[in-house]
């Protein structure tokens, strides 16, 4: 394979170009192509690539990486770092593409809004932070889970992440701009150097508080979307920029030693992609490597040569379009999920696929022309030999204003087009089951009538109704440990199951409940029947049941199916129905095939019952596996 083509450029290292304000250093741009060709197909499917979104870690290692060193060679160049020239470029390379998708996500919203779709739910809050660079502690004040939705994931959510880089763009500089000036001359090198120390002891600080946060269960978001918790990526980069001057003597001497660094670490990278280690490893220790991998990656790439991978034609294209892939794809993932839950072959590769064309048009049409007319006397142009100079002609620096006021009036439109964030139907019956819980937990609820089921034999069929059979269901022996499914349905569950204990949490998985059962034990509150409805936010191993069975000793155990888009729900099934087989004294309440028939009392994330018809249905169907097999 012939040799990269490589760039010069005043008080620049070789490999290394900058143009427009921009830095480009080979084989980065191929590592950005990668990243988010992991982030889109985990998006799409997480089944495909377990470990996908963190390639938004390694975004965060080479903005950190190529923002450094731009700064650091701007200061060596000419004396001084332009604060307000740099937040100018800032602005102009990212806010138009972003401008258009929160556009375009306000008005799909507006369009889809009366077929119930629920796509622009909470839109106008998430457009705000996003507007103001907060989305990331919007999400932690909404109480957002990455990697668990009730309903329909919110259409800005992704945009945390650029948040993150936002607020690093914001103090980063300025920690530069008052240190570089410190010292001169050769004194200049030294100091740069020993900058490297603090960046990277702020990454083991930012890495740590990972750890500790990520440790606790109701931590794990507050971890992931912390800028304090999620920017050791982001500051081990400028450690690895700042010490650019070193490696490169390194690399004269030792030239041998690029080739084997930066394979070794896309091998890193590449296993923790594929492999989607679980939360306990990711934040003990899996966050560290992939930052360590990322970094090595970087500096490798600049002091010696970047992988051929990296340098291929078809991912430096992609690369250069990674930012609007970016922000394209997960509305476009968003909306096909929710028009089209089925989420065929078809559908699938518009998830895939469509990002791209989107994402070129926007740069092309927008952020570029954009550029061109607000680069002022003393920047370098920002045109490229396919794009037209009349227009920059036409819109002189006088006309500036006017790319000015369109990005207001777009901005105003977003937050003018986005629906309120008042919470969902959905999510305002989950809050009223969550309080009746908490009415009858404090001893104020009423006493629950006894209902009538259906025969034994119709227990997984269809259209159950509590006035279909005969006999009198007493839950007075029975607790349900579940997620928001369960919640959801709390108050029929108490009406036709009279008498029941019942503990449903939003996000709730299988691997909590043995902790959960042994609590209850010791309390003597775990009662003779348990009921396990798990299994909407994770998957799970026979192991796990073994574990649940184990804990609860000689008590009844009754597992229940799962009905979702979520790409697990089919593993779900089947591990619940092999257990179920092999071990016939646990109970199986097949929720998937009772509402099969009965979509239509699903709510829009085809996951939910909806309140009424839907929960009774939920109800019945447990309480009918419960009268087919008495205890």
């Amino acid at each position: 394979m012939p040799a990269p083509q490589r760039f010069a450029s005043a008080g620049l290292l070789p490999g290394v170009s900058s143009r427009a304000g921009e830095l480009r250093l080979a084989g980065l741009d191929g590592l950005r192509a990668l990243a988010v060709a992991a982030v889109v197909t985990y998006h799409v499917d997480p089944g495909w690539l377990p470990g996908g979104y963190l390639g938004v870690d390694v975004f965060f290692g080479i903005s950190g990486f190529l923002i450094t060193h731009l700064l650091v060679t701007e200061h060596r160049g000419q004396g001084r770092i332009a604060l307000a020239g740099f937040w100018r470029r800032r602005a102009v390379r990212l806010l138009p593409e972003l401008l258009l998708v929160l556009v375009a996500c306000a008005v799909t919203s507006r369009l889809t809004a009366p077929g119930g779709s629920g796509l622009g739910d909470g839109l106008r809050g998430d457009a705000l932070a996003s507007l103001m660079f907060v989305n990331n502690w919007w999400q932690i004040h909404r109480g957002a889970d990455y990697f668990h939705h009730l309903g329909i994931p919110p259409l800005l959510q992704h945009l945390w992440s650029l948040s993150v880089e936002e607020q690093f763009y914001l103090l980063w500089p300025l920690v530069l701009a008052v240190l570089l000036p410190l010292a001169c001359g050769r004194r200049r090198a030294r100091l740069v150097a020993c900058l490297a120390g603090p960046a990277a002891c702020g990454a083991v600080a930012s890495l740590w508080r990972m750890h500790t946060l990520g440790g606790q269960p109701s931590g794990v978001s507050r971890a992931y979307f912390g800028t304090d918790s999620h920017s050791g990526a982001l500051l081990a980069g400028c450690a690895a920029a700042l010490l650019l001057p070193a490696l490169a003597r390194l690399a004269r001497h030792r030239p041998g030693l690029g080739r084997p660094l930066t394979w070794f670490a896309l091998a890193v990278l590449a296993a923790f992609a594929a492999i989607g280690p679980d939360d306990r490893v990711m934040y003990g220790w899996g966050f560290a490597a992939v930052t360590a991998a990322t970094t090595a990656l970087c500096a490798g790439c600049a002091a010696w040569e970047p992988p051929g991978l990296l340098e291929a034609a078809p991912l430096r294209l992609v690369g250069r379009h990674s930012y609007g892939l970016y922000l394209w794809h997960w509305p476009v993932i968003v909306i096909a999920t929710a028009l089209s839950p089925a989420q065929g072959a078809v559908v699938r590769v518009v998830e895939l696929l469509a990002p791209l064309p989107l994402a070129v048009v926007g740069q092309r049409l927008v952020q570029r022309p954009l550029a061109a007319v607000m680069a002022r006397r003393g920047d370098r142009p920002a045109r490229t030999p396919s794009l037209p100079t009349q227009p920059v002609r036409l819109l002189s620096t006088r006309n500036a204003v006017l790319p000015v006021a369109a990005t207001a009036l777009a901005a105003l439109s977003t937050v003018a087009l986005s629906p309120s964030t008042a919470p969902n139907a959905m999510q305002r019956q989950l809050q009223a089951a969550a309080r009746h819980e908490a009415t009858l937990t404090a001893g104020a609820g009423h006493p629950h009538t006894p209902v009538t089921l259906p025969s034994a034999g119709t227990a997984t069929g269809s259209g159950l109704s509590p006035q279909s059979a005969a006999g009198a269901v007493d839950g007075s022996g029975v607790t349900i440990i579940g997620d928001s499914v369960t919640l959801g349905s709390a108050p029929d569950l108490h009406r036709i199951l009279p008498g029941i204990s019942l503990y449903a949490e939003v996000g709730r998985i299988m691997e909590s409940a043995p902790d959960l059962c042994r609590q209850l034990i010791a309390e003597h509150r775990l009662r003779g029947t348990v009921v396990l409805a798990l299994g909407t936010n994770a998957n799970f191993a026979p192991e796990e049941l073994d574990h649940v069975r184990a804990t609860i000793g000689a008590r009844r155990l009754v597992l229940t199916t799962v009905r979702g888009p979520f790409p697990w729900q089919d593993d779900v099934n089947s591990v619940v129905r092999a257990y179920h087989r092999n071990h016939p004294e646990v109970l199986l309440d097949d929720w998937y095939t009772t509402v099969e028939p009965h979509q239509d009392l699903l709510w829009i994330d085809h996951t939910h019952p909806r309140g009424g018809a839907g929960t009774t249905l939920f109800a019945t169907s447990l309480a009918a596996t419960l009268t087919a097999s008495p205890s």
